[in-house]
């Protein structure tokens, strides 16, 4: 028999080791015991439900950044809340690493000062999405719109009720018609708004019907006039006006720049006594996501 330390051959019957001093002897085999199950405490409780949370906001975040949801894609606002998602994706990360870890040892992974961060980043991410919802939900208001679910990138086919004319438009478009008086005759005016789903550009088509006797021989004229009478409207400045032709007809495209950094581009039609104006609107910012080939594109008439 040899020592269990040292390796040294023992006597018969030794009790220790004549070269190390350490006792020979066998140990005795721990007595089993059942252990009574601890009932977790309020703390445990505490840590394993925000465990689930922080579980449940990972996924719906990775979501929305996979996602890209254009409810908050909405310039500054949409840049913040990414960010925020970003940072609060992190976050997570670092704690489910540090949870990984330490998940076979008895080393403390729950820092409350991570916890908090995670949360604080969560409350702030929730309000900006929330104002920004409202804010686009504003903007929609005043194009005379509510559709605010995606609509997948597949724009809506519109025919006018008159049936003279189609088009696409980002969301369905909300209708108004006014009439005023002139020296001529009664001037009628449709017209058609839509918007993108964040309503950072507007997209509208204004028919107006002129009297019959109003004299149109030189249409550029009153193509110019059009023009110049849309750029006076909102304070703006011409930028490019050019003389086209648009399925046949006489017409105009031009972009006026607003007073601040607004713009508004725009082509205009003349169809015997009729006015077709193709408009959008937007600012300098939001320029990418002007749509203005597909919208123009998009316009036939019957």
């Amino acid at each position: 028999m040899n020592c269990k330390n040292c390796n040294n051959l023992l006597a018969e019957n030794a009790k220790f080791c004549g070269k190390c001093g350490k006792s020979v002897l066998i140990e005795d085999s721990p007595t089993l015991s059942v252990e009574n199950k601890k009932t977790p405490s309020g703390g445990e409780m505490i840590k394993r439900i925000l465990k689930i949370i922080l579980i449940i906001f990972f996924v719906s975040m990775t979501s929305s950044v996979s996602s890209k949801q254009s409810t908050v894609g909405d310039g500054w606002i949409g840049d913040i809340y990414n960010i925020l998602t970003i940072v609060s994706v992190v976050t997570f990360f670092v704690l489910l690493s540090k949870w990984w870890k330490n998940r076979k040892t008895n080393k403390k992974w729950f820092n409350w000062r991570w916890i908090t961060l995670l949360l604080v980043l969560s409350l702030v991410s929730f309000m900006m999405l929330v104002f920004s919802q409202a804010l686009i939900s504003a903007r929609l208001k005043s194009f005379g719109l509510s559709q605010t679910s995606s609509m997948n990138g597949n724009w809506v086919s519109y025919n006018s009720p008159d049936n003279t004319f189609s088009v696409q438009f980002p969301l369905p478009p909300s209708y108004d018609t006014k009439s005023q008086d002139s020296e001529n005759g009664k001037i009628y005016v449709d017209t058609y708004k839509s918007a993108d789903e964040t309503a950072s550009v507007g997209y509208a088509v204004s028919v107006t019907k002129f009297p019959p006797n109003l004299d149109f021989s030189n249409t550029n004229d009153i193509l110019e006039k059009l023009v110049n009478l849309s750029a006076t409207n909102i304070n703006g400045t011409i930028i490019t006006s050019k003389f086209i032709t648009q399925d046949g007809y006489p017409a105009i495209d031009y972009l006026i720049k607003g007073k601040t950094t607004s713009k508004v581009r725009g082509i205009n039609i003349i169809v015997g006594q009729n006015v077709y104006q193709l408009i959008t609107s937007y600012d300098t910012s939001d320029e990418t996501k002007l749509e203005f080939e597909k919208f123009v594109g998009s316009f036939k008439l019957k």
